[in-house]
């Protein structure tokens, strides 16, 4: 499927919010790595508490985190909402 939409010139976003550590996260980083690897046009972001970002880039099979972008978000204000 990548493969196709790479010949088509798609380029793919895939999200996913409320991250946190489990087994199906880490078995979709590594299918995530090897898509960049194979240099698909395809793009992560996630979003989820600041803890729970730390526990997924310390972990063994997504020290690739490490080397994204990280951007913190600050407290909403109540009174702008």
């Amino acid at each position: 499927m990548f493969s196709r939409l790479k010949d088509n010139g798609t380029k793919v976003l895939i999200t996913i919010d409320e991250v946190k550590s489990n087994k199906e996260l880490k078995k979709f980083a590594s299918y995530y790595q090897l898509l960049n690897r194979q240099d698909h046009p395809v793009a992560l972001m996630m979003a989820g508490l600041p803890e729970n970002i730390s526990e997924l880039q310390n972990e063994d099979v997504m020290t690739f985190l490490l080397r994204d972008k990280r951007i913190a978000l600050s407290s909403l204000n109540l009174i702008q909402i």
